[in-house]
């Protein structure tokens, strides 16, 4: 049975329903670049890239008009797979804002392609058979059980909205104010007060291991922009559903684990799905099955 695979290429993080995921980011090498020995280089229609280091990254969501989309959906594939040769299906997606104007452009990108790239010098055929291309937030519908709820999905750029009553997609919203954003306003309060020179890819970081000023660890303080941030989204999302009277919301995306808790405090009946990062990609990848007959990452 031939491969399928779902490629979650998102603002921030590009990820496969193989478990593979690489930073977003693409930067073509020059002449006299220096590349350093682990980086991720990546060779295609003749042109040498580095992959998740320092580059250039999507500011707008629409993704079919990124020369980065095909790079890193392609190259997420070639790492998803061992071999040099890999034959496969493939579901792609779109913010659901835009999926109706951007979904036959995206489609075209990847449709009837026999590709040959290298990966660290990793010589790589890639023969895609079949293309989909379905909505983000409606694809994390196919990872849960419930026939009737609203998912939010919080990606790098975007949140986007879908309700589903009785398995039919009743209403959908995208908004610009994903989890970049969210970094950027962190990063500009710090580097405020401490005339710094952050960027949305450095607080991801420093959340994580905490802010250091000349060796000494000082607080961020980042509960409240945070709080801030959730609460313009939930303002945006109860001018267009009713909240109270929806029995299940889902959280999904790379941004929930950062803003989970402050989402409950106005949502209580909502809850995360599990391996949420990846829920766009896993769903791309169960649609996938659903429609060629293949399944994840299998002959």
């Amino acid at each position: 049975m031939m491969k399928i695979i779902g490629v979650d290429k998102g603002s921030a993080y590009t990820k496969t329903s193989t478990g593979f995921s690489v930073k977003s980011t693409v930067r073509e090498i020059g002449e006299n670049d220096l590349i350093l020995n682990g980086s991720m280089t990546v060779e295609l229609d003749g042109k040498k890239y580095v992959i998740g280091e320092e580059g250039n990254f999507a500011t707008d969501l629409a993704k079919a008009d990124h020369e980065e989309t095909k790079i890193l959906t392609l190259t997420a594939i070639a790492k998803s797979f061992e071999g040099e040769f890999i034959k496969t299906n493939l579901v792609v997606g779109l913010p659901i804002g835009n999926f109706s104007r951007q979904k036959d452009k995206m489609k075209k990108i990847f449709e009837d392609q026999i590709i040959k790239m290298k990966i660290r010098d990793e010589k790589k055929t890639i023969i895609i058979e079949n293309v989909a291309v379905f909505p983000e937030a409606a694809a994390v519908f196919y990872m849960q059980n419930k026939p009737s709820c609203l998912i939010i999905d919080i990606g790098g750029l975007s949140v986007d909205n879908a309700l589903f009553e009785d398995g039919s997609l009743l209403k959908h919203s995208t908004y610009n104010m994903g989890v970049m954003k969210l970094n950027t306003k962190i990063a500009n309060e710090l580097n405020a007060e401490y005339d710094l020179n952050l960027n949305s890819w450095t607080v991801e970081k420093i959340i994580n291991e905490g802010l250091f000023i000349y060796g000494k660890q000082v607080s961020i303080n980042e509960e409240r922009i945070i709080e801030a941030h959730v609460l313009e989204i939930v303002e945006k999302i109860k001018l267009e559903y009713d909240i109270k009277a929806i029995e299940n919301i889902t959280l999904a995306g790379g941004g929930s684990f950062l803003c989970t808790s402050f989402f409950k405090k106005h949502m209580p009946q909502l809850e995360v799905i599990e391996n949420s990062r990846f829920a766009n990609a896993d769903g791309f990848a169960e649609i996938g099955e659903r429609m060629f007959g293949v399944e994840n990452g299998e002959n």
